[in-house]
Formats: structure tokens, C-alpha cells, sequence
């Protein structure tokens, strides 16, 4: 764990080192738990009875194959997981199981049924045996006092719905009892667990038969449900049909007598007159021009130029003869006068020929006019027999198209009709091979041994989840630990080094401390207060600090214990050194040492000006320390400690003492308890904060550090006490690969 910034550790990748120390350092607590666990696991597993487990095997062929119909039976033959899966749901289902345990009377047993006591295990038989006394000597107390009731009064008949409930609990037993798996792709393996293996055996063969049986008979059913849907429906169907054929009869009746003839033929007699009428009319315009030109030729009279005239023999006859009579009397004016009778007989013979031309010629144009008129009329009538058949064609089609739809619907109804009886001729000839989709391949038969293997599986596998939940738990208070336990977990969480650690001494006063320093535990003690002296001392090597204040964040930090062993070091080296308590509410630093005097004035007195520096000052022959404390007479009579410590007076004492000593050492109070020690700070060279081994919390550690910083006072790191050598290398194994103790201990 690297530091970025004070206080704000960098993760690390993981370390399974990490994972075994938390596991050693947690040892007892993870063992206890799952021992624990098992334990009761085991008391719960023996206290229940023996079981047994039948096994019995369906092979499913599929659904029943229906011989009649080649797309059916090719269509059914699949049977995947889906349809195993909603086989296993229907063997689980209520009514079935219902069935099941009517059949082998499980509600007439103990396992089944809680109304009826059951017997204990075989293992708890002795320990229950040994009980019976006391428990029934308390029962037969209870019910003396009233406080339980011997069961005399109990009703023993049960109500229409204790009945259902107790069925539907037998039900959730048994379904708790079954085991069912997909041995294969189509074999489906069905297990029950009882207590009794003849009834294990009968229960699962039971409960396979019931299935199997419940799959026939509903597909018979089916069956007999389908062919009576199908046998009313052809009867609704030939009704149907009937009327359905004999509307079509009665509409094509209808459709004949419209026009008294087919559509066809009226179609036929369309086309013709609809010919016809396009003829005349295109021969109406060549009448009209006809009659016409020969008006127009009369008027002229050139009846020559019109074919019509040309055409008539007796307008030729008289042509021919007018054009005799003409040469003649011609012939005979060049020789007789006009006026001659035989040129007015001639004139008059000219005269009726012309006129018989001129009747002719009006009677030829009559005609034609009477040809136009007969054209016109003909196509009058033509187009009004063209609208008729045009509506009667219309009327037919429709009728036609009626008659159609009819007879799509009667045909519809045929097909229908038939494909209903020919399916019913199958359901009807099919009932006979129905067969149930399964087919047992293994029955079950009462298990020989219990299933003692998977009791001890269940005691392992509890001991495990036990040990696993400790070891869980064991990660759970290292993570959330708040406390230090390490020096390195110090400086990474602070970023200041730590100056000296301190092993704990067992001793009942402080006092003794100075004695054991001469054993070995003593030894590792002395030569972890040299380190801490020497770190001191080099923290700054061009002007080594004269004046060490040793403080705490909290109480009960060793702090005391701490200044008097730095100072006693600093002695040992020869340097004048004095201990100043400056922790003026709950002074200790005198009980240290008994051969002091405590009536003599002391270090109240030296600040009331009482006493003199020499008078205050009281020194250990043992160590050559000497020693401004608070003495006993001083502290019924202790003054305000924040206004001393900040007095002038106070500060001329610290000038006064540097003046004659090398080596000053000053016992404040823990920095968050009160304010004494962010008053005396600014006044040290360096500031070295006492921090008890897995006793000091973070944040206030962290706290103190900040107000000491606020203050601008010279601290310079950090002296881990009270530290258990042997304890802490787990926490180093596990974080930071080594511990001083390790060490130390070839030397001591």
C-alpha cells in the first residue's frame, strides 16, 4: 500500500499472502464458527430419522401414433425437452398427488400427517430416553400449575377444512419427497425419499402408475369428447348441406324463368341483335343520300345520272319511245307548218310519255323514301329489343352470380361435411389403439440401505459454509477495522514515520518498568527506546531538537511511560536530561519514582514562584534523570493548566531548563482531550505523538496530527507503544513482509 497524500492509502493488486495472515490472525474465531455450524448441522441431521430413496424409470415414446394418417403419425414423433419438462410438471401436479395419497393412506402416517407423533430417530432414542425423567417430572409440573394441558379436553374430529388443509400439506411433503431428472434425452427418473423403504418404493411406483393411467384415460376421453364433437357436427353439417343444395335448386329455377330461356341463349340473342342493329345503322345514311340524289335528279331532270331510274324498264320503255316521237316529230316539222295535227298528236304522245317517266320516277323515290323510313324504324325497334336483353342479361348475371356463390357454399359445406366423417371414422376406429405416451422401464423396489452417505455430505458441506462464513466474516473486520495494528499502517496513513516502537512490559505499576529493564523482555524494551532516542535526535542532524514534547490523541497511549523512558535513554547517554510534566490535570510522572519526596515542591511551585528551579527539580540516583513533576501536596491546590502553559512564566522555565540541560522532555496531555498539549507544541523543537497498538483509532490519530499542524507545531512522527512483537508479525506477513520483532529476537 503506497502513499499519494497523507491519510489517503493507494490500493494495492491482490495478495493472496494477505488472505492467509487475515486467516491466521482469525484462526480461533473461524474455527469456532464452523465448528459451531457443524455442530448443529450434525445435532439437526442425527435428530432426524434415517430416509430411503426409491427409483423408478419412464421411457416416452412420444405421443400416441395414429396409424390412419401418415402426416399425423410423422408429425408426432418428436419429444424433446419442453415436453419432458411439462410431463415432470404434470407428475407434480395436486390432484394427482391427491390420488397418490388416498391410495397408500399417507395421511394415516406420522410423516405425513402432524397431527400424529412421530417416533424419534434411533440416534436420538438414548438421549430422549435419559430425558424422560426430568421432562416428564417438568411436564407433570405444568400441568399441576395449569400452565399446559394434558390433552383429555382435545377434539379429535377435524372439520371439512382441517381435512383440506392437512391434505394440502401432505401434498407439499410429498412433492418435497420427489426427486424428478432427465436421466436421458427421453427417459424421465422419479425419486421419493421416505423413512420407510417399502413405502418409498410404493409411493414412486404409485405415483409412475397414477401418471400413466391419468395420461390414458385422458387421452381416451379425449377421444370420446372428440368423436361425439365430431358425430353432432356432421349431423349439423348434413342439415347444412341440404338446405344449402336446395337453395341452389331454387335459385337456378328462378333464374330460368326471368326470360324464359337460358343466360346462355339470351347472351346469344344479344349478340345477334346487337349485329344486327349496328348494321342498319350503318346502312341508314346511304338511304338518306339515296333518297336524296334522287329528289335532286328528279328536280334536275337528268333521271339518267341516278342508277335507280336506269334501273327501271318501265322508265327505259317510255324513255325509248319519247325518243322515237321526238325524231319524228322532229322529222316532220321540216316538212309541215306548226300547228299541223299530226304535230300536236306527236306533241301530244310526247306529252304522256313524259308524264308516265315522271309517275315512275315518284314512285321510285316513294319507295326509297318508304326503304329509309323502314330502316329507321327497324333500328327504333332493334335498339329498344337491345335495352331489353341488356336488362335481362343483367338481371341474369346476377342471378347467375348468386346462384354461383350458392353453390361454393354448398360445395364448401360438401368438403366440410366430408372431411368430418372421414375424421370421425378415424377417431371412432382409433380408440382402440390409443396408449399412454410413457412406459415404465424401471420399477422401483425398496431400497436396501438409508442415505447415510449424503448426511455426512451435509455435515462437511455445513462445516465448510461455516468455515467460509468465518473467514467472510474474519475479511469483514479487517476491512472495516479502524484501528492500528502495524508501524507501516501508520505511516501510510499518515505519511510520517514512525520514530520508535515500543514491545509491552507486564508490570502492575509503571514504577516497575525501570526493574525489568535487566531481563530480556526489558532488553527488547531498552533497545527499542534507544531507536526511538536516536530517530529523535537525527531528525535533524545539523541541530538535533532539545526540547521533545510527547503527547497522544487519545488517553491511555503510554505517553507518560514514553517520556520517562526517552528521557532515562537521553540520561544513559550522558546528556543532561530532565523529565518536565506538563500534564497538569492527571499528573502520574511522580508515582514513577519512590524514593521521591512528595512533599517537596514541585513544578506547581516552581510556576507560583514558591520555589526555585532547585527546589522544584527532583533527581533519580538510579538513572541520573531529573525530574520536574507535579508532587502530592500540589494537586489539591492545581490552578488553571491552559493559562500556565501559555504564561510567560511558564516559557521562562523552558529557557531556564535549556539554559542547563542538554536534553528536555515534556509530558503533555492527549492532544483531542484537552488543549494543553496545542499550547505547549509551538514551545518544543519536535513533537512525537504516542500511538498504542491496536488500541488507537484512525480518525483520531488522524485528528491530532491535523490540530498539531494547525498550531504549526514541530512534529516530526510517531512512537507505537504497548506493541505485541509476537502478534504483530501476522499483521506483517500479511501486508508488509516483515516485522522488527523477527529480528530482534537473535540478539536478545
Amino acid at each position: 500500500m503506497a502513499v499519494t497524500e497523507v491519510g489517503q492509502p493507494q490500493p494495492t493488486e491482490f495478495d493472496f499472502a494477505w488472505f492467509l495472515a487475515v486467516a491466521k490472525r482469525y484462526k480461533v474465531m473461524i474455527a469456532l464458527i464452523g465448528i459451531v455450524i457443524g455442530a448443529v448441522t450434525a445435532f439437526m441431521v442425527l435428530s432426524n430419522p434415517v430416509v430411503y430413496r426409491a427409483e423408478t424409470r419412464i421411457f416416452f415414446e412420444g405421443q400416441s401414433v395414429n396409424v390412419l394418417d401418415a402426416d399425423d403419425v410423422i408429425a408426432r414423433q418428436q419429444f424433446g425437452r419442453d415436453a419432458l419438462d411439462d410431463q415432470t410438471q404434470l407428475m407434480l401436479s395436486k390432484s394427482l398427488l391427491e390420488d397418490v395419497i388416498r391410495q397408500e393412506g399417507l395421511l394415516e402416517t406420522a410423516e405425513f400427517n402432524p397431527l400424529i407423533e412421530r417416533e424419534p430417530s434411533p440416534m436420538m432414542q438414548p438421549i430422549l430416553l435419559a430425558l424422560e425423567g426430568p421432562l416428564g417430572a417438568v411436564r407433570a409440573s405444568l400441568i399441576d400449575w395449569g400452565l399446559l394441558s394434558d390433552g383429555s379436553d382435545e377434539a379429535t374430529e377435524l372439520g371439512p377444512e382441517d381435512e383440506a388443509q392437512l391434505m394440502a400439506g401432505a401434498v407439499e411433503a410429498v412433492r418435497g419427497n420427489m426427486v424428478i431428472g432427465r436421466a436421458s434425452p427421453r427417459v424421465l427418473a422419479v425419486q421419493f425419499v421416505s423413512v420407510d423403504p417399502e413405502r418409498a418404493a410404493a409411493v414412486v411406483n404409485a405415483i409412475t402408475a397414477t401418471f400413466l393411467a391419468g395420461q390414458l384415460q385422458s387421452k381416451i376421453d379425449a377421444a370420446r369428447d372428440a368423436t361425439t364433437f365430431l358425430s353432432e357436427r356432421s349431423q349439423q353439417l348434413a342439415v347444412r348441406l341440404r338446405e344449402a343444395e336446395a337453395t341452389v335448386q331454387e335459385a337456378r329455377a328462378e333464374l330460368n324463368e326471368i326470360a324464359g330461356q337460358s343466360a346462355e341463349a339470351t347472351k346469344g340473342e344479344l349478340e345477334v341483335v346487337s349485329a344486327t342493329l349496328s348494321q342498319r345503322r350503318s346502312e341508314l345514311p346511304r338511304l338518306k343520300a339515296r333518297v336524296e340524289q334522287a329528289e335532286e335528279v328528279i328536280a334536275n331532270g337528268n333521271l339518267g345520272s341516278f342508277e335507280a331510274f336506269r334501273l327501271s324498264a318501265e322508265i327505259r320503255e317510255q324513255r325509248d319511245r319519247l325518243s322515237v316521237l321526238e325524231n319524228q316529230r322532229d322529222t316532220l316539222a321540216r316538212s309541215v307548218p306548226e300547228g299541223h295535227p299530226s304535230l300536236l298528236a306527236l306533241d301530244r304522245q310526247i306529252a304522256d310519255a313524259q308524264k308516265i317517266i315522271g309517275v315512275e320516277a315518284a314512285q321510285i323515290v316513294d319507295s326509297l323514301r318508304n326503304e329509309y323510313a323502314t330502316a329507321e324504324q327497324t333500328i327504333l325497334e332493334l335498339t329498344t329489343r337491345l335495352a331489353e336483353l341488356e336488362q335481362i342479361v343483367l338481371i341474369q348475371s346476377r342471378s347467375e352470380l348468386r346462384v354461383r356463390q350458392l353453390e361454393r357454399e354448398a360445395e364448401s359445406l360438401r368438403t366440410l361435411y366430408e372431411s368430418i366423417l372421414r375424421r370421425l371414422k378415424e377417431a371412432t376406429e382409433q380408440q382402440d389403439l390409443l396408449t399412454s405416451d410413457g412406459r415404465v422401464i424401471t420399477e422401483a423396489d425398496p431400497p436396501q440401505r438409508p442415505e447415510a452417505g449424503k448426511r455426512k455430505i451435509i455435515v462437511a458441506a455445513a462445516s465448510v459454509a461455516g468455515l467460509a462464513l468465518g473467514f467472510g466474516l474474519a475479511i469483514l473486520l479487517e476491512i472495516t477495522n479502524r484501528r492500528f495494528r502495524h508501524p507501516n499502517e501508520l505511516m501510510d496513513q499518515t505519511g510520517y514515520a514512525v520514530l520508535g516502537s515500543l514491545p509491552k512490559v507486564r508490570s502492575r505499576r509503571r514504577a516497575d518498568l525501570l526493574a525489568k529493564i535487566g531481563t530480556k523482555r526489558g532488553k527488547r524494551l531498552y533497545e527499542a527506546v534507544q531507536e526511538l532516542r536516536t530517530n529523535i535526535l537525527m531528525s535533524n542532524i545539523d541541530d538535533p531538537p532539545r526540547i521533545v514534547m510527547v503527547t497522544s490523541a487519545e488517553p491511555r497511549a503510554g505517553k507518560s511511560t514514553t517520556s520517562m523512558l526517552l528521557a532515562q535513554a537521553a540520561a544513559q547517554m550522558g546528556r543532561r536530561t530532565i523529565l518536565v510534566e506538563c500534564d497538569l490535570r492527571c499528573p502520574v510522572v511522580a508515582s514513577f519514582y519512590e524514593d521521591g519526596d512528595k512533599n517537596e515542591p514541585g513544578i506547581i511551585s516552581l510556576i507560583n514562584g514558591t520555589a526555585t528551579l532547585e527546589e522544584a527539580v527532583f533527581h533519580d540516583d538510579a538513572s541520573g534523570l531529573d525530574v520536574l513533576a507535579v508532587q502530592s501536596k500540589e494537586k489539591r491546590t492545581m490552578p488553571n493548566a491552559p493559562d500556565i502553559l501559555a504564561s510567560r512564566r511558564f516559557r521562562n522555565i523552558l529557557n531556564d531548563l535549556l539554559a542547563r540541560y542538554d536534553f528536555v522532555v515534556l509530558d503533555t496531555p492527549p492532544v483531542l482531550a484537552v488543549a494543553d498539549a496545542t499550547i505547549v507544541a509551538p514551545m518544543a523543537d519536535a513533537v512525537v505523538l504516542a500511538v498504542r497498538w491496536r488500541e488507537a483509532v484512525r480518525d483520531a490519530v488522524l485528528d491530532a496530527v491535523d490540530r498539531l499542524h494547525r498550531v504549526k507545531a514541530p512534529f516530526i512522527g510517531f512512537c507505537m507503544t504497548c506493541m505485541n512483537e509476537r502478534k504483530v508479525e501476522s499483521f506483517a506477513r500479511g501486508q508488509y513482509g516483515y516485522a522488527e520483532g523477527e529480528y530482534r529476537r537473535h540478539y536478545m
